[in-house]
């Protein structure tokens, strides 16, 4: 199964690689200020299948100018203030003893400020969302979530800036007849930084750290603190394409977490206005007993103007 999706998955990459290199050299970059994406994402593990379609835009108070770096890169490069909203469909089935039925929907709101005449940097993302379960037999359930996820940070030099990160989980399972079964705050902070640089014949390169030590609090159990270590990169061959794979490492008290998580991914801008991505991420779990292994496949278009 494994082996079928990467082989998918690479084929994919490579067509989007050889159709970018097609369509490069005849097309110009040109400023854009805003910019929207579709969004399918398939995750599956062994007790899970879970689905989600989203959209989302990016609205960027000033015209971004890409210049000569990379198009998927020009919002950072730019330093330009911006605002989101996104907007998730999730359909899945989970295994809690007997299938469950899952559907719901998740929002979320954006927003960064970024000047070129600042040395500072401040991203933040805000996210709510409500899963119903149907369990059969006319009982169900409700999963209700937030997030909020806060990064500022200090441009060392154009293309390079470095920072924190605090980020803000919640989590409220309710079964019906049995009220509120899970109640849990997940609290995060980081360092978090991210490099981009330009090389010669017109290819660049990203890379980007984050450290973060996230304590569950949990009512009626013990409290857990995980570290988590992500180390991402990518190779853009021009200024449409780029390839990249990400390696994220989990380790900790929830031994249902701890694991290690690959991902590879390709990029495709058949111009300005036009985008096609595809990732394909696996989590290998540290522990079959306790963790699950997992994969997930994501596939976005994205439109700017």
């Amino acid at each position: 199964m494994l082996g079928s999706w990467m082989r998918r998955l690479t084929g994919a990459a490579a067509l989007l690689v050889v159709v970018g290199l097609g369509t490069a050299r005849a097309q110009n970059v040109s400023p854009y200020q805003g910019q929207a994406e579709l969004l399918y994402d398939a995750m599956t593990s062994d007790s899970m299948d879970m689905t989600v379609v989203g959209v989302g835009g990016v609205y960027a108070f000033k015209s971004v100018d890409p210049g000569d770096g990379p198009l998927d890169e020009s919002l950072f490069l730019a330093r330009v203030p911006n605002a989101g909203a996104m907007l998730g469909f999730v359909t899945g089935e989970a295994d809690m003893g007997g299938p469950v039925d899952l559907s719901g929907t998740e929002f979320g709101i954006t927003a960064g400020y970024a000047d070129e005449n600042v040395p500072v940097g401040v991203d933040l993302m805000y996210t709510i969302g409500a899963i119903e379960m149907d369990m059969g037999g006319g009982v169900g359930g409700t999963v209700d979530m937030s997030g909020l996820d806060v990064k500022a940070g200090y441009f060392v030099m154009p293309g390079l800036i470095v920072g924190l990160s605090y980020e803000l989980e919640t989590s409220k399972v309710k079964i019906d007849g049995m009220g509120t079964v899970s109640d849990s705050d997940t609290t995060g902070i980081g360092l978090v930084g991210k490099w981009v640089q330009k090389l010669s014949g017109g290819t660049a390169v990203n890379a980007e750290i984050s450290i973060t030590s996230a304590t569950t609090e949990e009512v009626g159990s013990p409290d857990e603190t995980d570290s988590i270590v992500l180390l991402s990169g990518d190779y853009y061959l021009n200024q449409l394409i780029g390839v990249g794979l990400g390696l994220t490492f989990t380790s900790g008290d929830d031994k249902s977490a701890e694991g290690t998580a690959l991902e590879i991914r390709a990029r495709c801008n058949l111009n300005t206005k036009f985008g096609v991505g595809v990732s394909y991420e696996t989590f290998t779990a540290k522990s079959s007993n306790q963790g699950e292994d997992s994969s997930t496949l994501t596939i976005s278009v994205v439109g700017r103007f």
